[in-house]
């Protein structure tokens, strides 16, 4: 028994105390800053796991009601990497009720280009189309650089979303086929009151080293400013004033499976 603790005490600290450094992840759990995601590298392995408050001014869904999401990603290859998201409305400390679990998606990443010194970091982001309900819907292609003076990273990313989403036009009670009835929508003609990421973003992100960040950025629709801090290198803590007026905030987790014993 003693011998099982030891070992299991010896795996977290080596989770934690890892010699890479993970950065503050946007809305969804994707690199990024508050909404936008950039196309900064992510290491084949790695996993990450996190929470995140969108406040009631802002749902995605609608404004009566806040929102959190869980998300969870991993990359399955140097390239790719692949993100499932559980987004629940909820208020006064309480879920939505007659709303299901949720809006569950998945969502693709792969890295276009890598950065280099000459050239820029280029991704691009898509949601699985058999959703019949999602609102974080995301279907964008998004270039980041990164400029580095001493102990100071500047972290510049631009973008462009889709005004258009693919999506299931079916019924919950109806859902034993996840290839009927796709559809394509305009953004701006769907259900929600906040379209997520349509048309050109960007923001800039500043980071000290390598553990605190300072960004700010247009997500197409508004301007959001944010601060985060990264512990022990797997942990991160996020705090942004949404359009200057609501709060958002959030937490993660992440590691690399393949560094791990």
């Amino acid at each position: 028994m003693l011998k099982s603790l030891k070992s299991i005490s010896l795996i977290v600290v080596l989770l934690l105390l890892n010699i890479y450094s993970y950065g503050q992840r946007n809305l969804s759990g994707k690199k990024g800053l508050t909404y936008i995601p950039s196309a900064e590298e992510s290491q084949d392995g790695e996993w990450n796991i996190g929470y995140t408050y969108n406040p009631i001014n802002y749902s995605l869904r609608n404004t009566a009601w806040a929102e959190q999401i869980f998300y969870t990603n991993i990359n399955l290859l140097p390239r790719l990497q692949i993100s499932l998201l559980l987004l629940q409305q909820r208020r006064d400390g309480k879920v939505r009720k007659g709303d299901g679990i949720g809006d569950r998606q998945l969502d693709l990443r792969y890295q276009i280009i890598k950065e280099s010194d000459k050239k820029p970091a280029l991704a691009i982001i898509l949601s699985s189309p058999f959703t019949i309900d999602a609102a974080l819907q995301t279907h964008v292609l998004v270039a980041s650089k990164t400029f580095k003076k001493n102990n100071l990273y500047f972290k510049p990313s631009i973008g462009f979303g889709s005004p258009y989403t693919i999506y299931r036009d079916e019924e919950n009670k109806n859902n034993g086929n996840i290839f009927s009835a796709l559809t394509v929508q305009k953004k701006s003609d769907g259900p929600y009151y906040n379209k997520h990421l349509i048309g050109l973003f960007g923001g800039l992100k500043c980071t000290i080293y390598n553990s605190y960040h300072i960004m700010a950025e247009w997500d197409g629709q508004k301007i959001n400013t944010g601060v985060s801090a990264t512990f022990f290198k797997k942990l991160n803590a996020q705090v942004s004033l949404l359009n200057f007026d609501q709060v958002s905030f959030g937490f993660s987790y992440a590691t690399n499976l393949k560094a791990q014993p």
